[in-house]
């Protein structure tokens, strides 16, 4: 741990038969520990109390006019820094994928690109129903949906 608990989240994903349909990013951390939860065809929603039901649809922001794309700031590896610093794009690197999936999710950042094989199920399904609630997907390497 290198001291950001920013990036510390836990990730809630429920799939059926393979596909994430629902899922919650839950941020102890941040000031006001907010959840969201949401996924194909339900609002992405924002609560601060677990343990009241309901929330309020998220606020997400409209489009960027200068692209930022997250990556990861924890896993060094040179085969990928070289990837990225090769991109037109503004890179910016960040801890967690909870925490990336959620800025990209509220608009906070255009797209979170981790360009890797070894990327499990069980670590992007609640992102992904998150990302999904706001017309958003998850793609592998080779640009099919994951």
């Amino acid at each position: 741990m290198t001291g950001d608990l920013l990036g510390v989240t836990a990730l809630i994903g429920v799939c059926l038969d393979s596909t994430s349909i629902f899922g919650i990013i839950h941020h102890p951390f941040d000031d006001e520990r907010p959840s969201y939860y949401g996924g194909p065809g339900v609002t992405l929603h924002k609560t601060l109390d677990p343990f009241t039901s309901g929330g309020v649809p998220a606020i997400v922001q409209p489009p960027q006019l200068e692209p930022t794309v997250l990556s990861t700031r924890m896993h060094d590896n040179p085969q990928i820094n070289n990837y990225m610093e090769r991109l037109p794009l503004k890179i910016v690197k960040c801890g967690g994928t909870g925490l990336k999936c959620t800025y990209v999710a509220l608009g906070v950042h255009t797209a979170y690109i981790y360009p890797t094989s070894n990327t499990k199920k069980w670590d992007t399904a609640g992102p992904e129903a998150i990302l999904k609630s706001v017309g958003g997907f998850i793609v592998d390497m080779n640009g099919k949906n994951y």
